[in-house]
């Protein structure tokens, strides 16, 4: 997900961009006095940075939704229906690996257009690739399907700060 310190990159390069140097700094303010990402301060700063600049991980998210919608393609909709409250035995290593597989694949294609280290981090990439290794060398698939509960909510946030969903608290 997006760090602190991705955020103040962000801000600093839209000053850069033309964005006034008063309200960059509003926003940086925010950012650096927010306790958490749960912080409606936080949260005003990522809307400010979605608005003004456009975060490649929610119009990468954003794709990957209207391709479902447009050509029915389960990529999205298998990371969404994820909970890991329904979890069971029954659980299909495969088709788990494989919508990460399928993800980690969507990543570098729509980053091979911009070649931005900093979207990948932001999609986690690096934390795809390990677990589908990991689950590869051991068959475990703990840190799958944890990994996949962490996108689902990463998606769900960027979809708030976006407008696309509503805050559940």
């Amino acid at each position: 997900m997006i760090s602190k310190d991705d955020c103040i990159g962000l801000l600093v390069r839209l000053e850069d961009q033309g964005v006034p140097k008063a309200e960059v700094n509003k926003y940086l303010s925010k950012i650096l006095t927010a306790a958490d990402w749960n912080d409606p301060k936080a949260i005003e700063a990522l809307k400010f940075i979605a608005a003004n600049k456009g975060l490649a991980a929610i119009e990468f998210y954003e794709g990957l939704r209207q391709k479902h919608n447009k050509h029915n393609s389960p990529l999205y909709t298998n990371i969404m229906k994820f909970s890991v409250d329904n979890i069971d035995k029954t659980v299909d290593g495969n088709e788990l690996a494989v919508t990460l597989a399928s993800l980690l694949t969507q990543i570098y294609l729509y980053n091979s257009k911009m070649n931005d280290n900093a979207f990948l981090k932001q999609v986690r990439a690096a934390e795809i690739a390990e677990a589908i290794a990991s689950f590869s060398a051991t068959g475990d698939l703990t840190k799958c399907m944890t990994l996949l509960a962490v996108i689902k909510s990463d998606i769900m946030v960027l979809e708030y700060v976006n407008d696309r969903r509503e805050l559940i608290l």
